[in-house]
C-alpha cells in the first residue's frame, strides 16, 4: 500500500524502493501461489519488505519512489521489524518526507492549496467587516497578521532554497522579480527553530554488506562532518555515533 495526495490521488502514488548493498534496485521477487484450477504459478513482488534475505536478496536500505517512475537521491535505514520506522509516513519523516517535499512539492509548484486559499480569503472578509464596526481591533489584528505572515514569508523563501528551487521559480510564485526575491531574502534565512535537518551520511545493513554512500548534503542542510552516523550491526539492532 502506497502513499496518495489530496492533489494527484492514486496518479503520483508514493512507496518505498528497495536498494541493494551495490546501490541497485532489486529484480520482483516471484511469489508462488495457487491458482482456482489448482495449477501453480509466480506472481512478482517489489514491496520493500520483500527483501529480508529469505524471500529475496536482503536490501540494505530504501529510496522513496513515485508510480510516474520518480526515484529519491537520498537512501534511507531500513528496519524489517518495524515498517512505520522504515517508511516514515506516521512522523513525516524518511522516505514518505522525500516523496512529499522533493517530488510532489515539484509537480505542485506554487499551487496553493485549497483550504489555505479558503482560509486566507476568509481572514481578508473579517478584517473588512472588522474595520466597519471595530477599527481599532481591524488595524490591530491586521498588523499581528502582516507580522505573522511576514515571518511565514521568510521561512517559506528558506525551505524552497533548502530544497533547491530557483530564485527565478521564487520570484514567480511571490509574483516578483528573482533580482528582488534574492536581495529581499538571500542574506537572511530563517527557520522556526535552530535546528537543521539531518540525514544520515551512510548506512550498513550488516559487517559483510558493502558501506552505501549518501549523495552530498544539498545546500542549508548541515555539513557532512555533523551529520550522525547510522549502523546497523545486524537486523533490527541500530547504533548512533559519528
Amino acid at each position: 500500500m502506497g502513499w496518495e495526495s489530496d492533489e494527484f490521488g492514486g496518479d503520483h502514488e508514493g512507496h518505498c524502493v528497495a536498494v541493494l548493498g551495490d546501490g541497485s534496485k532489486p529484480a520482483p521477487v516471484q511469489v508462488p501461489f495457487t491458482r482456482p484450477d489448482g495449477t501453480e504459478g509466480t506472481s512478482p513482488n517489489s514491496s520493500w519488505w520483500m527483501y529480508d534475505g529469505e524471500h529475496g536478496p536482503r536490501a540494505v536500505a530504501v529510496r522513496a519512489g513515485c508510480t510516474c517512475g520518480w526515484r529519491s537521491t537520498d537512501m534511507f535505514p531500513i528496519d524489517f521489524d518495524d515498517w512505520g520506522k522504515t517508511d516514515g509516513f506516521e512522523d513525516n519523516t524518511g522516505p514518505y518526507a522525500a516523496w512529499e517535499i522533493q517530488h510532489l512539492a515539484r509537480l505542485l509548484g506554487a499551487t496553493v492549496p485549497d483550504r489555505v486559499r479558503e482560509a486566507t480569503d476568509h481572514l481578508r472578509e473579517m478584517l473588512t467587516d472588522l474595520a466597519r464596526t471595530r477599527p481599532l481591533a481591524a488595524a490591530a489584528a491586521a498588523a499581528a497578521a502582516e507580522k505573522m505572515s511576514g515571518k511565514r514569508l521568510q521561512l517559506a523563501v528558506t525551505a524552497a532554497r533548502d530544497i533547491e528551487h530557483t530564485w527565478p521559480e521564487i520570484g514567480d510564485a511571490m509574483g516578483v522579480t528573482r533580482q528582488s526575491a534574492h536581495q529581499r531574502f538571500a542574506k537572511n534565512p530563517y527557520r522556526e527553530d535552530t535546528t537543521i535537518p539531518l540525514r544520515p551520511r551512510r548506512i550498513w545493513a550488516d559487517q559483510d554488506t558493502p558501506l552505501v554512500d549518501l549523495p552530498p548534503v544539498p545546500p542549508g542542510w548541515a555539513d557532512a562532518d555533523d551529520v550522525p552516523l547510522i549502523t546497523f550491526d545486524g537486523p533490527g539492532e541500530e547504533t548512533s555515533g559519528k
